[in-house]
């Protein structure tokens, strides 16, 4: 019974050996003769990386093997077809030089070959922190806030009166250059002058112009993925004392390879902005920016301290004082310092700024309190998220706090009050005492 059982399975592996051995001989019969080799043709490569605007020169290009399939009309497939061609886009080392990406053969080297069609290239002048601290590139977007006097109704609402205010009048702007040129002064060697040159439409060139000849301008960076246009409301000092700020709902933010301000260029920081965030940056000293202890990832309080005017107690028309407001709370600091360029060298010097990660509203009211007012920045614990609800403090405050905890006791009705601060207006002096 076994030998019966036995004989038909050693004969159907043997069948089965000899129908492998079959098609594997087959196989290899027709390997040669139905593979084809595929068709290449040589095209220009980029042998190195390279920034818009540079001209081609011999070593900048090398020639490469490309699948004739791939390889569509545009590519260009000579180096001496590219050698004095200027690039119009920012390309890598190994990309295909396409034809597509150089400027006309007989243009003229300089910023106009990267102006497209129906854009125009307007620069306007920044420091150290209107620019957002030197991290600007070109490539980067930035939105830009203009500020500016504006003639509004007074509070007793007889006449007018100047006050500052700030809007947000371009969004998602491209940096086309950034950086600065040799002005003529009197010293032969020149000053250094920074500039940011944008990208913009001829009627935001119109805008922009007035808004640079009316007042300052400042300018925040974002996201470069980052399309979403924000809704801000202009923003005045009574809108600064009028309540504080905190943050907007956490977002997600795209990880970080190492701290954020550490060691970066424009492009890694304004890759590390979370969408819907703005970098601004602003001044500070030894003293307003916590003594040069502040760091990547610190979270701070943003306090304003302006001169305003308000009315007189008991008397007509209005007198100036002094009042400081927390218009910020639990912002984080982005980066510590900045970097400028110093005149014709590639030497970096520090500057005492702060670039505050903030949302486009703050950027607003941050812009306005800078050009009002003096700013100062207090450091918190990050794990502290409780953001209390400040009123303005002014000197009259300040004295009557004084008074109230030195434990003097309640005066009688009509006694004379000890503090009383003497003020000038118009040549005319007041008195108030509290």
């Amino acid at each position: 019974m076994r030998r019966r059982l036995l004989i038909p399975l050693i004969a159907a592996l043997g069948l089965g050996l000899l129908a492998g051995a079959l098609v594997m001989r087959q196989s290899a019969r027709t390997t040669p003769a139905t593979e084809k080799r595929e068709q290449t043709v040589q095209i220009a490569v980029m042998a190195k990386e390279l920034t818009r605007g540079v001209k081609l020169e011999k070593g900048d290009t090398e020639l490469r093997d490309w699948p004739e399939r791939l390889a569509s009309p545009d590519y260009i497939r000579s180096l001496s077809e590219a050698e004095g061609r200027i690039i119009v886009f920012n390309m890598v080392k190994g990309e295909p030089l396409l034809r597509s990406k150089l400027a006309a053969e007989d243009s003229v080297e300089g910023l106009s070959t990267l102006i497209p069609g129906g854009r125009r290239a307007f620069t306007i002048r920044v420091n150290d922190v209107t620019g957002v601290a030197g991290f600007l590139l070109p490539g980067s977007r930035v939105d830009v806030y203009a500020t500016f006097d504006m003639e509004v109704p007074s509070e007793r609402g007889t006449g007018t009166r100047k006050t500052p205010v700030t809007q947000a009048i371009l969004q998602n702007v491209e940096v086309l250059a950034a950086g600065g040129v040799q002005e003529a002064g009197k010293k032969k060697s020149g000053v250094s002058v920074p500039m940011v040159t944008l990208l913009l439409t001829p009627e935001e060139s119109a805008k922009l112009a007035l808004a640079g000849t009316s007042g300052s301008l400042w300018l925040s960076m974002r996201n470069p993925r980052d399309k979403a246009l924000a809704q801000i409301n202009p923003v005045t000092v009574d809108d600064v004392f009028r309540r504080s700020s905190a943050p907007p709902p956490a977002q997600a933010a795209p990880a970080r390879e190492k701290p954020a301000g550490t060691g970066m260029g424009g492009e890694s920081l304004s890759g590390r902005i979370p969408q819907g965030r703005r970098a601004f940056s602003i001044s500070v000293t030894d003293v307003t920016g916590v003594a040069g202890f502040l760091l990547p990832g610190n979270r701070v309080d943003v306090h304003g301290t302006f001169e305003i005017e308000v009315p007189r107690q008991n008397a007509t028309g209005t007198q100036k004082t002094t009042v400081t407001r927390t218009i910020l709370q639990d912002i984080e600091v982005l980066a510590a310092g900045g970097v400028r360029e110093a005149g014709d060298t590639k030497d970096r010097i520090p500057v005492a700024v702060v670039t505050l990660l903030v949302s486009p509203a703050q950027s607003d009211r941050l812009a306005l309190a800078s050009a009002a007012g003096k700013l100062w920045l207090s450091l918190r614990n990050p794990l502290d998220k409780e953001n209390e609800e400040l009123k303005p403090v002014g000197v009259t405050d300040l004295l009557r706090e004084g008074r109230d905890k030195g434990g003097s006791a309640p005066r009688p009705p009509g006694a004379a009050k000890p503090y009383s601060v003497e003020i000038i207006q118009g040549g005319k002096k007041s008195k108030a005492e509290f």
